[in-house]
């Protein structure tokens, strides 16, 4: 028995197959380029209230103390006025793990006891926010931090 070659068939199965295989790939382009916008998932005054209104033991934030619990600012505070570097390691850390990726921030915080600038975010900010944690010694801690 012989089969018959009919050529127009072959060709139709052919230009189907190459229909199939384009469509599938402007699909696939469509879906990659239509992600979230890049850019921080969080604003600056979340991340800053996060890290800021914690609680943290002086052992777990570095320093050579005993104690309870006390808020983020006051050891910072604490940290500025020692001049151990603890406030360096420690917020360092935290915000480069709130980030996502180390130095996409500018971190600037100011106490009674000196001044600390952390991170070199560089271009421009996506998200910044200002503001003034009080402390419980006396004082405030002046947080500028900025996303980018």
């Amino acid at each position: 028995m012989r089969l018959k070659h009919d050529r127009r068939a072959i060709t139709a199965v052919v230009d189907a197959m190459i229909f199939i295989i384009l469509m599938g790939l402007a699909v696939a382009v469509i879906s990659l380029t239509d992600g979230p916008p890049p850019g921080p998932t969080q604003e600056a005054a979340d991340v800053a209230d996060a890290v800021f209104l914690g609680n943290a033991t002086p052992a777990e934030y570095g320093l050579d103390a005993d104690g309870g619990a006390y808020t983020i600012a006051d050891l910072t505070a604490a940290s500025l006025t020692l001049d151990d570097g603890s406030a360096e390691t420690f917020l360092t850390q935290v915000l480069d793990a709130a980030c996502g990726r180390p130095n996409t921030y500018s971190l600037t915080v100011t106490a009674p006891g000196g001044t600390l600038t952390l991170g070199s975010g560089c271009g421009t900010p996506v998200s910044g926010y200002k503001t003034d944690y009080l402390l419980t010694y006396g004082g405030d801690l002046h947080v500028v931090l900025e996303l980018y």
